[in-house]
């Protein structure tokens, strides 16, 4: 991560952090994110010391596949931060949501063959492309191989997330 922005943006995998994320996500999809899975969480640490949430992913696994969903973030809290903090976060070379999926596929990528995600959303899409991820021949289907691999294993791990349909 840029040093300039590790000084207040914050990442966390909380337990049931659906719970601490729900407002932000009910605002973000209209329903309830879900119970199970890993809840990653960015925060800003604020000036006096207390963290404010910034943004939110939920992951899960299924045969070597984490599938991402539910990314979001809280432009209300965004704009509470501090100015220095807004122009060193986009000075980065990315917002919260760009370096939130980046901190989650750097944390579990060792132990998962790819990541999918499922986005329909044209600007979501330019952030989940410029972090990693790449389309498929699947509608809102995106795939993020976590190592080389050869192009029939990269297919069969595309189609093991197309079957699990929209996630």
């Amino acid at each position: 991560m840029d040093p300039a922005i590790e000084s207040f943006l914050v990442f966390a995998d909380v337990f049931r952090g659906d719970r601490l994320a729900r407002d932000l996500f009910v605002r973000s999809f209209g329903g309830e994110p879900p119970s199970f899975g890993t809840h990653m969480i960015a925060f800003n640490r604020n000036p006096g010391g207390t963290l404010s949430l910034l943004g939110y992913v939920h992951l899960w696994t299924r045969d070597g596949i984490g599938y991402i969903g539910g990314v979001c973030t809280d432009a209300q809290a965004l704009r509470r931060m501090p100015a220095s903090d807004r122009l060193a976060l986009q000075s980065s070379g990315g917002g919260v949501y760009y370096h939130l999926l980046r901190h989650t596929f750097d944390r579990f990528a060792g132990a998962l063959d790819a990541y999918a995600g499922y986005c329909g959303d044209a600007r979501a899409l330019q952030v989940n492309l410029q972090a990693g991820f790449v389309a498929t021949r699947h509608p809102h289907l995106l795939i993020r191989p976590n190592r080389p691999m050869d192009a029939a294993r990269l297919e069969a791990l595309v189609e093991q997330a197309h079957a699990v349909g929209p996630f």
